[in-house]
Formats: C-alpha cells, structure tokens, sequence
C-alpha cells in the first residue's frame, strides 16, 4: 500500500509539472488553450489509468499473499 501511495503522488507531481510547461508554452504564445486542454485531458486519463492498473495489480498481490498465509 505504501508503494502506491509514492505512485499516486508522483503521478500528481507529474501531472503538475506538465501543467506548469503547459502554462508557460501559453504565455509564451506557442500552444493555444483548447489544445493545451487536449493534452491536460490526455495526461489525467493516462495517468487514472496507470494508476487504476497498479491499485488492482497490488489488490490481487494483497490477496495472494493473503492466501499464502492461511
């Protein structure tokens, strides 16, 4: 459980840092909103995914450990 939590919260950080570039990259006049809201959009169903895959990864690790115990 504790390997997911440091997943989780890099996977934040990285969705983060990916929206600070993006912002600057609009400031800087090189991507426009909706496209910047596209890949934003991208980012989180990615990374949901990876997350959501590792939280059944480790789900089903738990309860073959679990069963190797009885």
């Amino acid at each position: 459980m504790f390997l997911l939590k440091i997943t989780g919260a890099l996977l934040l950080l990285y969705i983060a840092v990916s929206v600070l570039m993006y912002a600057t990259d609009y400031f800087a006049g090189r991507r426009s909103l909706e496209g910047i809201r596209i890949e934003i959009r991208r980012k989180l169903r990615r990374a949901m995914w990876v997350y959501l895959g590792l939280t059944a990864i480790a789900f089903i690790w738990n309860l073959l450990m679990r069963e190797g115990r009885s």
